[in-house]
């Protein structure tokens, strides 16, 4: 089930990452989960390192922080975003989770 989860959670994140519109709308969903969460604040501002660490700790099996509580949180909150950007524009999806454009 895990090996799953993480094939598909790479396929995805391998979807956003050729330049589709919903990149913005996921880049800025990691960079609000990290700013809320313990990671170093070296990947605030750097969204491909978000991505990265948030993988990392939450899906292939890297120590996590706060006894997994930003794992929990991460993975509870982009299963309806991503299901979300499957459907939804970049404006409505801005719209709904408060978030702007990419700058």
């Amino acid at each position: 089930m895990k090996a799953i989860s993480v094939l598909t959670l790479t396929i995805l994140v391998a979807l956003f990452h050729q330049g589709s519109t919903d990149e913005c709308v996921l880049c800025k969903f990691y960079m609000k989960m990290l700013r809320n969460n313990c990671p170093p604040s070296k990947y605030f501002n750097n969204c491909k390192e978000a991505q990265e660490v948030i993988v990392s700790y939450c899906w292939w099996g890297e120590p996590g922080c706060h006894e997994n509580t930003f794992c929990e949180q991460a993975k509870r909150d982009m299963r309806p975003i991503i299901a979300d950007s499957q459907v939804l524009t970049e404006p409505q999806m801005c719209d709904k989770y408060e978030l702007c454009k990419c700058t």
